[in-house]
């Protein structure tokens, strides 16, 4: 499980920059309760919220994650750059 914490915070800290404080403090709050999965869900929606477009890499590294999680496409798909 510290493998996907570490990449669930890489990704917020590449978005940080972007996001609120409270965002950041979130996801960062839920990652340390062990929440990753749901804290990397609630990421995505604050980058489409926002409107932050994804560069391919960025997505790539979005879709890597994703997958290690096992987390639904649905969840991240909307923010391929292709399709925005």
């Amino acid at each position: 499980m510290k493998s996907y914490k570490l990449l669930v915070q890489k990704l917020v800290e590449q978005y940080s920059s972007n996001l609120t404080e409270i965002d950041v403090a979130q996801a960062q709050e839920l990652i340390a309760a062990g929440e990753e999965q749901i804290a990397f869900e609630n990421l995505c929606e604050r980058i489409s919220d926002r409107g932050i477009r994804c560069t391919e890499q960025q997505f790539a590294d979005i879709k890597t994650i994703a997958e290690t999680l096992k987390i639904q496409p649905r969840r991240w798909e909307f923010l391929n750059p292709k399709e925005q």
